[in-house]
């Protein structure tokens, strides 16, 4: 009997057993890696993805509908909400309430162009994500929030222009007050005549187009030499011009720049304008809600218009040499019509442009850049 168990103690047969069940359970704690983490990452990364697009939707919404309405009925927060819950995480629609969209002011300007949103999956807000393989070691839940900040700024440059540049707006001063069959003139005259008066983005009290301009509707036509509201210069963008009208096939255009002029082909304007038309048949401006209805995103007949700065084109004249057709800013312009001998009809909407330059842009620019920063 002895010997029997002596011979049991040092026997190691069943050792395996031993080793197969610590290699079983750091199998089992590896899967826990595996699968819980791998898809709580994947969890945090479409919570991500819904707070960006929430931000990005409130920040549309202030460049687009309203850059004041930052009440929780507003564009900004009811769009923001609306992008968020469109997203699932794991399937579920994440807990963004309207105390989750926040405004925040640029750091550069103070003003309050930042549009920040959280979204929760979390055992507070009665919403988290359930683990698989962690809840048979006690851990049943996991919480998972993210945030977004994106923001709205002014822009000072355009890949996307058309090449009809209208004189920016000013403050008319012999037929007052300014309409669209004013023409400009600054000149020093009898000393009865009151000169026009035009102040760029970078002065205080600009008297060009503003987002307060959003609807106003606009007959254009090629110029007569003069510098008249309703009148238009084709631009040479260095593309053939009916290629430059239906297409984006133009440089960078910033606000500064000097464009050159081309001549006119009303032929080839209202083949370029009817080919944007057609692209884009059913849009129509909606007066109630002061913008365009279309299926289509982003509509082909949304287009960016150059304005050029009238004090320096004039200067141009006034000093025998050359007019200069100096950009002075963009507006957004919604083609509804066009007409064989080159007139273009259309509504001020707001346009997207670009930021070039690390210096902030004037505030009083027309266009605006979406974009992510936090």
């Amino acid at each position: 009997m002895f010997k029997r168990i002596t011979h049991l103690r040092r026997d190691e047969r069943g050792m395996s057993f031993v080793f197969i069940g610590m290699g079983f359970m750091s199998f089992l704690a590896a899967s826990t890696l595996a699968i819980d983490v791998g898809m709580l990452m994947t969890a945090r990364t479409q919570a991500q993805t819904s707070a960006d697009a929430g931000a990005l939707a409130g920040a549309i919404a202030l460049a687009y509908n309203s850059a004041t309405n930052l009440t929780s009925s507003g564009p900004a927060v009811q769009g923001a909400l609306s992008a968020a819950r469109s997203d699932l995480v794991m399937g579920q629609q994440v807990a963004v309430d309207v105390g989750d969209v926040t405004f925040l002011p640029d750091p550069a300007t103070g003003a309050m162009t930042r549009v920040q949103v959280q979204v929760h999956r979390s055992s507070a807000r009665g919403n988290p994500v359930s683990t698989m393989i962690g809840q048979y070691f006690g851990v049943a839940n996991a919480d998972i929030t993210a945030t977004a900040i994106a923001e709205a700024i002014p822009a000072n440059a355009s890949t996307c222009v058309k090449p009809f540049a209208i004189p920016d707006k000013w403050t008319e001063k012999q037929t007052a007050p300014w309409d669209t069959t004013d023409a400009f003139n600054a000149a020093i005259l009898p000393p009865t005549f009151s000169p026009d008066v035009y102040k760029t983005i970078n002065d205080a009290g600009y008297t060009g187009y503003k987002r307060t301009n959003v609807g106003l509707q606009l007959t254009i036509q090629p110029g007569t030499g003069q510098i008249v509201a309703s009148e238009y210069y084709a631009l040479d963008l260095g593309g053939p011009y009916q290629q430059d009208i239906e297409e984006c096939s133009g440089g960078r255009v910033t606000i500064g720049d000097v464009v050159p002029a081309r001549a006119f082909n009303n032929s080839k304007t209202f083949a370029g304008v009817s080919t944007l038309i057609a692209e884009d048949a059913g849009a129509y401006w909606d007066g109630t809600a002061n913008r365009v209805i279309s299926s289509v995103n982003p509509s082909p007949r949304i287009v960016t218009l150059p304005v050029y700065d009238p004090a320096v084109y004039e200067a141009g004249i006034a000093s025998g040499g050359a007019p200069q057709l100096r950009i002075a800013d963009f507006i957004g312009f919604f083609i509804t019509n066009v007409a064989a001998n080159g007139a273009i009809t259309g509504r001020i909407v707001p346009v997207s442009g670009l930021v070039q330059g690390t210096t902030p842009v004037n505030t009083q620019a027309f266009p605006r850049s979406v974009r992510l920063v936090g």
